[in-house]
């Protein structure tokens, strides 16, 4: 996982699009499109959540937790960004523009948070997101993921036998969802399907985000 920078706040849009594009490496169309686009409405959503439950430190934590878990994956996946909802210093700079009371320490605490989710944790997240039903959730922890860990695994050791290092591990992590976690949930017909706008099988936005934590966990 990134390594966490020092994350300043900037008033002026042409500093910001700068410090995506010089410090945390975006290119200028998508850190453009993260800016005026994403940003916004998650910014909404979360002054929403803010103005229904109060301005306390303990809600503002949760509305942020609950921003990362339930809005960004979505909002990140309409905007062609799913590639960086798991850069820890890319969230780490939505949370401080989404709310610019936050601190830098309280904005990296939950980030750290956000990450720290244990193996179990995430596949009963990931169950409930492709619809396991508790007749199934048994098979589903101890056949169906032990399998995708043993081959996600397996193929990561390849690679690095190959090469020593990963260059891209975006490319890496979708190539683990196409080919692993699709693979093996269609063999299962307990397992939700869900098919893009051609028909291909895919991850919804928010399973896709877990599966990827589950894969980080995998390969520490």
């Amino acid at each position: 996982m990134d390594e966490t920078i020092n994350i300043p706040l900037f008033a002026g849009e042409n500093e910001n699009i700068a410090f995506l594009e010089k410090e945390l490496g975006i290119e200028k169309n998508i850190a453009h499109t993260l800016l005026f686009d994403a940003l916004p409405m998650l910014k909404r959503k979360y002054d929403l959540l803010q103005y229904k439950s109060g301005s306390h430190e303990l809600d503002e934590n949760s509305n942020m937790r609950l921003i990362l878990n339930e809005e960004v994956p979505n909002v990140f996946q309409n905007y062609a960004l799913a590639n960086l909802q798991n850069n820890k210093n890319i969230l780490i700079y939505l949370i401080k523009q989404i709310s610019e009371q936050m601190s830098d320490s309280a904005a990296r605490k939950i980030i750290e948070k956000h990450f720290e989710q244990d193996e179990d944790t995430l596949t009963n997240q990931l169950a409930g997101e492709m619809g396991i039903s508790k007749s199934h959730i048994k098979d589903f922890r101890t056949k169906v993921i032990p399998r995708i860990k043993k081959f996600t695994i397996s193929m990561y050791k390849k690679k690095l036998r190959k090469q020593n290092h990963i260059d891209k591990a975006d490319s890496f992590m979708q190539f683990v969802i196409d080919n692993i976690f699709i693979d093996e949930f269609e063999n299962h017909p307990f397992v939700r399907s869900v098919t893009d706008e051609s028909n291909r099988a895919i991850l919804p936005p928010k399973a896709k985000n877990i599966a990827i934590r589950l894969i980080s966990v995998w390969l520490k």
